[in-house]
């Protein structure tokens, strides 16, 4: 028993690491998020909340900001092992939940919600890891209300849309979604 269970995990790893397309997505979203995190510490020195709105006229891009404005804010966490132990416990659960459904979840969804994933978590929690901050840059507004104003970076946007993508490709969504359609036709009828 213990023998076909490794048998399937290793099998169902290799799938997984040698699958193209897992691999471009999540190293093109992870190069991504690095050079944009990058980009942004060069450029824009980071706003703290406690100024005046005439200071912050150099820091962020356009300004004044409409719903969309790229700024650099920086939240600041625990830095150390801690964060790359949640890195490795992150993937370490992906890739066991695959193991476990791999006849499932083998088709494109599934690859690009967990490579986006990964990639979301690894730059974030790596990023707090080696520098004690995670950048973020994005500036939204969704309301005319300024007061519900949130700033992100693109890690945040990849976790969320990975897994989106992850849970509609998986056979839980598929489950309830059996569930549903059978109580929206009603209970079957045996003759």
């Amino acid at each position: 028993m213990l023998q076909k269970v490794r048998r399937r995990l290793r099998c169902s790893m290799i799938t997984w690491l040698s699958s193209r397309l897992f691999w471009a997505v999540l190293l093109g979203a992870l190069a991504l998020s690095v050079t944009a995190k990058s980009i942004i510490n060069l450029a824009i020195e980071p706003i703290s909340f406690d100024v005046s709105v005439r200071i912050l006229e150099g820091q962020i891009y356009p300004f004044p900001p409409g719903r969309l404005a790229i700024t650099h804010s920086e939240h600041w966490a625990r830095s150390g092992p801690a964060n790359l132990f949640g890195i490795g416990w992150a993937i370490i659960m992906v890739f066991l939940f695959l193991a476990m459904t791999r006849r499932v979840l083998h088709h494109s969804i599934a690859y690009v919600g967990v490579g986006l994933f990964l990639a979301g978590v690894i730059s974030n929690r790596g990023e707090v890891g080696l520098f004690g901050h995670a950048t973020d840059f994005l500036l939204i507004w969704p309301t005319e209300s300024r007061a519900l104003g949130v700033i992100v970076n693109f890690a945040d946007f990849m976790v969320v849309a990975g897994l989106a993508l992850f849970l509609l490709g998986s056979p839980i969504y598929k489950l309830l979604e059996r569930i549903r359609c059978q109580r929206v036709e009603g209970p079957e009828t045996i003759p």
